[in-house]
């Protein structure tokens, strides 16, 4: 059985942009279902095709990132929202993790590491560039030597094979603060996966 291919929406109001990542992402089987200019354009798009996925620019006239994704979760649209910036600062990021935002990339990345992120994004899995990390996941302090008993918890949750969703309402946060949380521990273990942050956690004795 052929698996489902992915599926996106662009926007960003630089058509030299737009053409260029079409061009690479189609020729990676990713579809491009819609390659619009404006906030309002991609959500029209979105509510109309229904993609996997939306590469957005975070700053754009009128409706900038943060406020298109606001507007695709107020709808109740299960796309997920990558945010592609010119911005490797963090700025606003705190603010985009709380409305929704699943995924950060720099432009500067390569564009592969824009396919990646599609990739990880449509499967319920959060990315953030290298270059974000530090800013974004700033606020939750200086990570110390092994885990802290509620990063502990989290990753027992993890071992225990709980979903984001489970483990948010355990943790009493939302899921997009989950997906932060999840990130951030795995960034302290350098685990790529979720299953190989359990595993050097195990291995360092750091959870039972």
């Amino acid at each position: 059985m052929t698996a489902e291919p992915l599926t996106c929406v662009l926007v960003d109001d630089h058509p030299a942009v737009l053409d260029s990542i079409t061009r690479f992402l189609t020729a990676q089987g990713v579809v491009v279902a819609a390659a619009v200019a404006t906030g309002e354009q991609a959500f029209d798009a979105i509510e109309r095709t229904r993609p996997a996925v939306a590469v957005v620019d975070m700053e754009m006239p009128r409706l900038n990132g943060i406020e298109l994704c606001r507007r695709i979760t107020d709808a109740g649209l299960e796309t997920r929202v990558i945010v592609y910036t010119g911005y490797a600062d963090g700025a606003h990021a705190a603010d985009a993790v709380e409305a929704g935002v699943r995924g950060f990339v720099v432009k500067d990345a390569p564009l592969s590491e824009l396919v990646r992120a599609i990739g990880m994004v449509a499967d319920g899995r959060p990315y953030i560039d290298p270059t974000l990390a530090t800013p974004l996941l700033g606020g939750l302090g200086e990570i110390p030597t092994g885990l802290t008993p509620r990063e502990r918890e989290l990753v027992e949750m993890l071992a225990d094979g709980l979903t984001t969703e489970e483990t948010g309402r355990r943790l009493g946060v939302s899921r997009a603060a989950t997906q932060v949380r999840i990130a951030s521990v795995m960034r302290k273990l350098g685990a790529e996966t979720r299953a190989q942050a359990v595993a050097l956690a195990l291995r360092r004795g750091w959870i039972a």
